[in-house]
Order: C-alpha cells, then sequence, then structure tokens
C-alpha cells in the first residue's frame, strides 16, 4: 500500500521536533564542552545521552543513535512504494558504514573510534556493527558480514575480498561507491516524479564525489589523472568527466564547471576553497530537497527532506560536541557547520 498520505503526516509532526537555527546557534554560543551537553540534555536528545560523567565518545554515540532510531522509525510505520524507495537511499548509509569500518582497520583506529562515525541503519543494526569491529583482520570483516545473510547494495567477491587484504582502500572505495550507485539507479529507471526526485539526488551526490576527488587531488598538486576513477553517473557528460580528470589545476576545474548546472558554486574553486564549495554544494541540494515540504503532499519528498534535515542536524551536533570538547573558539567551529 502507498499511503503517502499517512506517511507524510507522520513525517510533518516529526520535522517539528528538529533543532531550530537559533537553538543550534545557542547550542554553538555555549561557553564549554560541559555547558554544551547540558543544553543538549535539555532537548529530544536527552534520552540517547548518560547522564553523569560525560565524555565526547559517548555524546557522539548518543548523536548517532538519535538519528538511527529515527531512521528505524520512519521505517517501521512505511510501507509500499515509499518504504522501497527510502531503503535505496538509506543504503547509502550501509555502504558508508562499511566503508568507514574497513578505512578504519586498515588505519589501526581503535574499534571504539570507528564506532563513533557509523550510524545502524536497515539490517546492518547496532549488534551486527559491533561484531563486524570486533574483528582484527580487515577481511574477517566481509567475511563476517557474508554470514548475516542481509540485502546489501554491493556483492562481496573474491575480489573485494583480495583487495581488503592487500589494503588497496582506493579500489575499495571505488567499487563500494560504484556498486551502490548501479544498485540504485537500477532500482529507479523510468516511472513516476517520485523515481525522478531519487535520481536527482543520486545524480547530485556523484557528481559531488567526483568533482571533490579531483579538487582533492589538485589541491595538493598531484594530477588525478590515472590517480581515482570518477563514477560514470551524474549530471556531468562523460566528456566532462574526462575533462575533470585532466586538469591540472583548480582554476581548470573552475572553468569546466562554469559551463555546467554549477556554475555559481564553480567560483569557490578559483579562491581553492574546496570544503566552502563541498558545504555550499550540500547546502544546495538540501534546500531544495527541503522544498518537497511544500509540495506535493503525497510525495517521497517529504519524507527524504525530512531525512536530510535531520541528518544535517546530526552533523552539526557532532562538529559542535567534537569543537567544544577541544576548545576551539566558536568562530572557528562555526566555520565547519551547515546552517539551512
Amino acid at each position: 500500500m502507498d499511503d503517502f498520505g499517512y506517511i507524510n503526516a507522520r513525517i510533518r509532526a516529526k520535522k517539528e521536533k528538529l533543532l531550530k537555527r537559533q537553538e543550534i546557534e545557542e547550542l554553538l554560543q555555549t561557553e564549554n564542552f560541559e555547558k554544551f551537553v547540558e543544553n543538549l540534555q535539555k532537548t529530544e536528545y536527552s534520552r540517547d545521552i548518560e547522564r553523569g560523567e560525560i565524555d565526547l565518545e559517548k555524546v557522539l554515540r548518543g548523536i548517532n543513535k538519535n538519528f538511527s532510531d529515527t531512521i528505524k522509525g520512519i521505517m517501521e510505520f512505511s510501507s509500499g512504494n515509499p518504504k522501497e524507495l527510502l531503503y535505496i537511499l538509506l543504503s547509502r548509509f550501509v555502504v558508508a558504514n562499511i566503508r568507514a569500518i574497513i578505512r578504519g582497520k586498515m588505519r589501526n583506529i581503535k574499534p571504539e573510534d570507528i564506532e563513533t562515525a557509523l550510524f545502524p541503519v536497515l539490517e546492518l543494526d547496532e549488534p551486527k556493527l559491533k561484531s563486524l569491529l570486533s574483528k582484527e583482520e580487515t577481511s574477517e570483516v566481509l567475511e563476517l558480514l557474508l554470514t548475516f545473510r542481509i540485502p546489501l547494495p554491493f556483492v562481496i567477491t573474491s575480489k573485494l575480498i583480495k583487495k581488503v587484504r592487500e589494503k588497496d582502500i582506493e579500489f575499495v572505495e571505488n567499487y563500494l561507491e560504484s556498486s551502490y550507485y548501479s544498485y540504485a539507479f537500477g532500482k529507479v529507471k523510468g516511472g513516476d516524479g517520485n523515481k525522478e526526485f531519487i535520481r536527482y539526488m543520486l545524480n547530485s551526490w556523484v557528481d559531488l564525489k567526483n568533482i571533490v576527488g579531483v579538487l582533492l587531488y589538485l589541491k595538493y598538486g598531484i594530477s588525478p589523472l590515472g590517480k581515482i576513477e570518477l563514477l560514470p553517473y551524474g549530471f556531468l557528460t562523460d566528456n566532462q568527466r574526462k575533462a575533470l580528470l585532466k586538469a591540472q589545476s583548480l582554476k581548470e576545474v573552475s572553468e569546466i564547471l562554469f559551463s555546467t548546472k554549477y556554475r555559481e558554486l564553480s567560483k569557490l574553486i578559483t579562491e581553492g576553497d574546496i570544503i566552502g564549495f563541498e558545504k555550499r554544494f550540500e547546502e544546495v541540494l538540501s534546500l531544495w530537497a527541503i522544498k518537497g515540504f511544500l509540495k506535493d503532499p503525497l510525495s517521497i519528498a517529504i519524507p527524504l527532506a525530512y531525512i536530510i534535515s535531520k541528518y544535517n542536524e546530526v552533523v552539526n551536533l557532532r562538529i559542535i560536541a567534537f569543537g567544544k570538547y577541544h576548545g576551539l573558539e566558536t568562530y572557528e567551529i562555526r566555520k565547519e557547520i551547515l546552517l539551512i
């Protein structure tokens, strides 16, 4: 049953619980980490953050849990086509979790530190993630994942396991990303406006990943050609992607993007502001999606816009928590958050 009316009514009620811009600003203005936590515990995050002596790890885990519980609730009251479409988008978090665990294991990061970057969603719940984190060898992560017998937006092949053992992080990350987008685009071919909406989001995410990937190499004076493999999706044409790979400077990338839909954003690149470009890109995409709250009440745009808003809120809270814990000045933290 595709009951968008019921699902979106529930989503609109949840939207009212999102932190207002002024509330984020007040948390940003708190004098220290302890005061930040105290104020955060006065919000709906109180049920996820332990009382008593609190450290950064516990706070980040609580913020992540709030997001995970929110997603779980949405999926539980969703059904039919809306649930299927949301499942496609949320599978991106499954890929992100696996990528974070593999990258962390390859770099010998402590399991508890990797865990603060994870969002348990869909079938890859908290107990399963903890089991994956407990593995010593990186390849054992994929081997255990196979035994879970849960749907994944990528196939675990012998080649993937081999590359993991060889610690070829570039191949592994590209394999996971390209597999996810191949899976997602395959699920939303043709169809109505809802599938078109999903395709727009997917294409935008691909362009962002491709562009930023090229920029990061050029920032350090390294030609991206032969170093990275761009995803064969997005709004950019094949020729434009090839041009990006051949670019020798940030200015060249800006000139390439000037003739695309990213014309306004391209100006940030000439200033060497890669982080600014990424944040502005995400802001534009988020604002576009959030307009879904004002459109068709029987559209996938409403739950998607809510999820994007919630995720943006969670990322901002994580940045503020990290900044306050490490004693950064408010203006330094403000540069990193995204207020929409």
